[in-house]
């Protein structure tokens, strides 16, 4: 059985590999997340149906090298001339970069929280902006929903909003970010996060 599972898996990371740029260029066109995308190109193109925890789980197996924020980096789509706006979404200033680390404080509009974890740093960020965020004019992949149906894993907000909640250190504070330049504030001024470098003995770095 392990090796029938080793080579189920395989072909599972293998039909993953073979549809994920396909499903990034339709998640930057659409609202869908791009892990539900791959999940029905490969029920379309191979029959065969791959529980979307599975497509998280394995999305970066084949190529470790890739660029964290693939997912939702407008670069990657082949003929961007014809998504300035998505591009215009994702130039955004360059920020710290806090992987490895655990956040301890987030400082939303002046106001210290207490997080344990870079989840609760979206939920309060989100929280705290959720007004501008409505009607903001930015892809459900960075914004908010009352569908909680089209986020892989779900963050429930206030309101009975909801936002994605499948996202690596990185892509959190990128989409922190966006929500605040969406809200008309500027993140080196009104955000501010306080986190523990778990490489260096839990040393706070901000």
């Amino acid at each position: 059985n392990t090796a029938e599972d080793m080579r189920n898996e395989l072909v599972r990371i293998k039909l993953i590999g073979n549809v994920k740029q396909e499903a990034i260029v339709m998640h930057e066109k659409t609202d869908f997340s791009p892990y539900l995308i791959a999940q029905q190109l490969i029920k379309k193109n191979h029959k065969l149906d791959i529980d979307i925890e599975d497509i998280q789980r394995l999305w970066d197996r084949k190529q470790s090298g890739i660029k964290k924020a693939v997912i939702i980096d407008a670069s990657v789509n082949p003929n961007p001339s014809n998504h300035s706006e998505l591009l215009r979404e994702n130039s955004q200033p360059e920020y710290k970069d806090y992987t490895g680390t655990k956040p301890i404080r987030l400082c939303v509009l002046g106001i210290w929280h207490q997080v344990n974890s870079w989840r609760d740093v979206k939920r309060i960020t989100y929280n705290a902006l959720l007004s501008n965020l409505i009607n903001a004019k930015i892809s459900k992949w960075y914004g908010v929903s009352q569908d909680k149906g089209i986020y892989s894993n779900p963050i429930s907000l206030d309101q009975e909003f909801y936002t994605e909640g499948c996202l690596k250190t990185h892509n959190v504070i990128k989409h922190c970010m966006k929500a605040l330049v969406v809200s008309g504030l500027k993140p080196d001024n009104d955000w501010t996060v306080q986190a523990i470098d778990q490489k260096k003995d839990g040393k706070a770095t901000d």
